[in-house]
């Protein structure tokens, strides 16, 4: 969850990252998605930018506010968590 409640990022087994807003209670999925489930998320505290690490072993940074991913960096983990 966001730091001021505004919003939750969560990502899954169908691969994707996804925000959703809990005013209007709409979601939308971040673009592109991991290649295999996402295991771990992370949001910054200026609520700018979300983090995902998946069984892919990348890992994504997403803006949220543009909403698109800004970097990719393949091979970045274990993979074992």
């Amino acid at each position: 969850m966001s730091s001021k409640g505004k919003f939750i990022v969560s990502g899954s087994d169908d691969k994707y990252v996804k925000v959703t807003f809990l005013e209007n209670k709409r979601t939308i999925q971040l673009e592109p998605p991991h290649e295999l489930p996402v295991t771990c998320i992370a949001i910054s505290d200026d609520e700018k930018y979300a983090v995902s690490a998946s069984q892919d072993k990348a890992i994504k940074i997403f803006n949220l506010e543009d909403k698109e991913q800004m970097a990719e960096i393949p091979n970045a983990h274990s993979g074992n968590f």
